[in-house]
């Protein structure tokens, strides 16, 4: 078999797609804007769809650089039988791992009238048990995918 391709084979088509995109007013909602939304932590986020405290309106994939990355929450316990939440923002390498999806996939929550964003990671936080993560990552990836101006 042959790995060459025909010009005669080929052709070009017009199709029609359909996206989502989040609108303030009449115009697309553009990333700077998108960066400006309130952040909430994994397990703030969770918290929320557990509770069914907010609308999950979908996931939009924007990449958030080292200097932009949102922080998330971890439990230490400084003296024993004492647990303190704390929080580990994700340019501290030693204590973050990053995943592919994680990392991209910011989700847009509705709290009242207000609107915030977030991500979620691969690895399950501490305090929530692994099978309600694994329940909440599902629904996080049902969400649709909505768009944003660069």
């Amino acid at each position: 078999m042959s790995n060459i391709l025909k010009a005669e084979d080929a052709s070009v088509k017009t199709v029609e797609i359909s996206v989502k995109v989040i609108r303030i007013g009449k115009r697309q909602m553009t990333q700077a804007v998108f960066k400006q939304l309130t952040t909430i932590n994994e397990y703030e986020m969770y918290t929320l769809w557990k509770d069914t405290q907010a609308k999950f309106w979908g996931w939009i994939n924007y990449y958030a650089g080292p200097v932009d990355r949102l922080c998330r929450p971890f439990t230490h316990s400084w003296k024993e039988n004492e647990p303190k939440q704390a929080t580990v923002c994700s340019h501290d390498w030693g204590l973050m791992r990053e995943s592919a999806i994680g990392m991209h996939h910011n989700i847009v929550v509705q709290l009242g009238d207000q609107l915030v964003r977030s991500m979620y990671y691969e690895e399950v936080p501490i305090g929530i048990e692994p099978e309600d993560w694994i329940a909440f990552k599902c629904d996080m990836e049902d969400l649709e995918q909505l768009f944003i101006a660069v």
